[in-house]
Parts: structure tokens; sequence; C-alpha cells
């Protein structure tokens, strides 16, 4: 008897064991925050950084080598187009065209000798008093000295534009933004390289230059309105819009070898009615680019999103997959699961298919309902809510942890008490 009596209270005693195991999960209450879903406007948008820079800029260098003798302007100087700016030794190129003068002098009373001799051989020949090879030696002279000719007058034009050319005129109108040489300095003419003198910028359009990663880029459109903020001014704001969108990327290398970046560059055309003139060319500035906007959108809090898998396996399926795992060849292959957003909804203790609410208790408990939801747009704090919440429902927004982990479909919850802000009056 004694031994059926131990017996029966081990039995009861695993029994509770066994059942506060089981009631164990549900009678956790987790405390978190929560907010009613509202409607506002929603912005997405895309930030990069680049320079802003003038859309026309000329860097102005020397054709030919020579000393720079004078420089007219300074920088900050505005010019005009065709105004001289630069002077250079012209005394070599003066010889040289002086040179070429007396050649082509030389040349043209060749010429002339030669044109007297061939019109008188012709008329000989006429009259039969010299022969047909005696005048095609003259012909030959004269084409000869025709060519002489031409070549000095083409040595002349060269030597001419050579001697312009050491005079530096603005291409257009604009201010002279840098110098780079000085007077005394040789400014080095070049076909492949250029030595450039100075800068001349056309201020009255400026443009800001940014790359853009290739997971934004696909959002941004000509036209997109940006919002521009320099650097280095506190609390300046300029506007402008997209102009450009390159379709070539710009591919750098990352940290390894196999991690490569993908950029594209996209032009933005400033807003000159907002410039301040305190901006200079080469400012660093952020570009927040509005690709989309959403008026009075359902909007949920950007924490409150989070994945899970879209469907939960039964028992039967989770068995069905241990015995077909140590049948596979490779016991290593892993099946990737198929992920959905949801939120979790806090609805009322008594109906978890009511959004209704009872604030009778001092802090009621809620039941975490997991919806899965289709999002639209995107700003740094919310995601337009195209399906699966409605209007007013009272959305769980934090703690992280609850939220990408602890929290299930089912879960009790409760608000999570805040300090009351009269607790801290008179402390300083």
């Amino acid at each position: 008897m004694k031994k059926i009596i131990i017996i029966g209270i081990i039995l009861i005693i695993v029994a509770l064991i066994i059942w506060k195991n089981m009631t164990k999960d549900h009678d956790i209450v987790i405390e978190v925050q929560m907010e009613k879903i509202q409607r506002t406007d929603i912005e997405q948008v895309v930030s990069a950084t680049g320079n802003i820079v003038p859309v026309s800029e000329v860097k102005l260098s020397a054709n030919i080598s020579a000393e720079i003798k004078s420089i007219l302007v300074m920088e900050g100087d505005a010019v005009k187009t065709g105004q001289t700016l630069v002077i250079l030794d012209s005394l070599k190129y003066s010889a040289s065209v002086e040179q070429s003068k007396s050649a082509l002098r030389a040349a043209q009373a060749s010429y002339r000798k030669v044109k007297a001799e061939y019109e008188r051989a012709k008329q000989l020949f006429q009259n039969r008093l010299i022969s047909s090879q005696e005048l095609e030696a003259l012909d030959a002279s004269y084409q000869l000295s025709e060519s002489n000719v031409e070549q000095a007058q083409a040595r002349l034009d060269q030597t001419t534009d050579d001697l312009h050319k050491t005079i530096l005129l603005a291409p257009i109108d604009g201010t002279v933004t840098s110098i780079k040489k000085e007077v005394g300095e040789m400014a080095l003419g070049s076909v492949f390289q250029a030595d450039v003198l100075m800068t001349i910028s056309d201020l009255s359009a400026m443009e800001l230059i940014i790359d853009v990663d290739e997971t934004d880029v696909i959002d941004i459109a000509l036209g997109n309105p940006v919002k521009i903020d320099v650097d280095a001014i506190n609390d300046l704001t300029i506007a402008g819009t997209v102009s450009q969108i390159a379709n070539a990327a710009k591919t750098t290398s990352g940290i390894s070898s196999q991690d490569e970046i993908v950029n594209y560059e996209v032009r933005i055309m400033v807003d000159m009615s907002t410039m301040d003139p305190r901006i200079l060319p080469g400012m660093s500035a952020t570009a927040n680019i509005t690709t989309a906007t959403r008026e009075n959108a359902l909007a949920l809090p950007i924490q409150s999103l989070t994945a899970r898998p879209k469907k939960e396996k039964s028992d039967a399926d989770k068995s069905g997959q241990e015995e077909t795992r140590f049948s596979e060849i490779s016991l290593y292959k892993k099946v990737k699961e198929e992920m959905e957003d949801v939120v979790f909804v806090a609805v009322s203790e008594d109906s978890s298919k009511s959004s209704g609410f009872s604030f009778r208790k001092k802090n009621p408990i809620f039941i975490a309902e997991k919806r899965p939801v289709e999002i639209g747009i995107s700003s740094s704090l919310f995601y337009e809510i195209i399906s699966g919440v409605g209007d007013g429902e009272m959305i769980i927004t934090g703690n992280y942890k609850a939220i990408s982990k602890d929290l299930d479909d089912g879960s009790k919850v409760r608000k999570k008490k805040t300090a009351n802000p009269q607790n801290f009056k008179g402390k300083k």
C-alpha cells in the first residue's frame, strides 16, 4: 500500500511538471511598445554626396611654348569672351613671321620670272623656233615655281597663327576661378597634354555631381526634385532637379578583391534662384532626391516591420523532412526558406479578431496577432502600407528583440511602462 502511495505521488509530481512546462510559454507576458497606426505624408528619398561644380568650365592652356610675359587678370575677376588674359613672349614668333614673309617674296619673284620665260617659250614654240622638249622643261619650272609660292604662303600663315597664339583670349564669359602659372614661367604648348594656365568658370549655372549606388539609381528619374545640403554652410538648403543619369557604371574595388562597388553618376541642376553667394565651386554637398511621394498614406513605423518564414511547418512536415534529409546525397544542402513581411498587431484578449480595446484595467494584456503586409514606398521613419493593416489598429513598435524574435502569433503582450515626466520635476 505504501509503495502504491509513493508511486502515485511521483506520478502526480511528474504530471504537474509536464503541465507546468506545457503552460509555461502561455503564461509569459512580453512587455512591448505599441501605438495606433496613423495616416501621414510619406516621401521616399535617395541620398548621396558629391561636389558642386559649374556646368560650363574651360581650362585655358597655351598651344605654343613660350615664356609668360604678362597675366592681365586675377582670381575672381569676371571676364568677357575675347578679352586678353595672358601675353606670352612673341620675339621668336615675330622673327619667324618676318622670315616667312621674306621667303614668300622670294618665291613670288622667282615665280614671276619663270612665268615670263614660259610665256615667251610658248610664242617661240608656236613659231617653231624651239622644240617641244624645251617647252616642257620650262612648263615644269613654271609649275614648280607656282608650288614654291603656295608653300611659302602656307608657312607664313602658320607662323602668323603661332604669333597670334602668344596672346591668350577668354573663350567664354565667366569668372577666373584659378591661375596655375606665374609671370616668368614657361607655358609648355603640347598637342597631347595640356599645360593649364588658368580656369574660367561660368558661375551663372551650377550643378551637383554625385555617385549613386546601383540599388538606389533605379528609383531615380529625370526631373526628380532635390534638396541640397552644403556641408560648409550650416542650415543652408538649396533646390535642384535631376538633369542627367549615366548609362555606364563606375566600378571600384571593395575591401576584398571579390567585392566591387558599382555606382552611377547622376547630375543635378541647381536652381540658381536658391543659390547662396557663399557657395564656391568644388564644395561638397549632400543631395536628397525625392523619388516618390504618397499623401495621407497609411504609415507603418519602420521598426515595426520584420520578416518571418512564409509558412510554418507542421509536426508531420518536420518529421518527413528529417527522414528525407538523411536520404539526400549531401548532408550539408540548405533549403532557403521563403520569407514574408509581417507586423504584429495588438488586439483585445477577448477577441483576436477585434481591434477594440478596453482600458478599464490599469495595464491590460493583449494578444499579438501576426499579420502579413504588403508595403509600398518608404521614408526614413515610415513604410507605406498597401494591405494587411487597417486604420486605427494598434501596432507593436518595439522592442527590436521582441519583434524580430520573441513574438509569435498569439503571444501575450503588455504595454511597457514609461517613466512619468512629473517625477522629474525640480531636478536639474
